[in-house]
């Protein structure tokens, strides 16, 4: 039997557009115990919903490669382009997909 998904509630609502139910879930659930992987999926999931609402200064980088992909981005909607060869950078053999994706948006 597999295990309850702790961020299944978040995820749903960032994919339906609910980005402020997002992250009033994702403060909910801060305190939870869980591992690294989905803390991390939980920041990622927060930042993204900053970008989403157009919030780029609650944007901020992080540990992860994907958070600070997340961060170069803000800056870039900002309007700051001179982030965009950073972005290439951060591109590689090893990259994980969520920073391919954003590095791709």
């Amino acid at each position: 039997m597999s295990e309850p998904d702790e961020l299944y509630t978040l995820r749903a609502q960032f994919w339906l557009g609910h980005y402020q139910m997002a992250l009033e879930e994702a403060k909910q659930i801060q305190r939870r115990p869980m591992s690294p992987a989905l803390k991390a999926e939980r920041e990622e999931l927060v930042q993204r919903c900053y970008l989403a609402m157009h919030q780029y200064d609650r944007v901020t980088s992080g540990e992860t490669p994907a958070l600070q992909a997340l961060a170069l981005q803000a800056q870039f909607e900002s309007g700051n382009t001179s982030v965009v060869p950073q972005l290439q950078s951060m591109l590689g053999d090893g990259v994980d997909p969520s920073t391919q994706l954003t590095a791709a948006h």
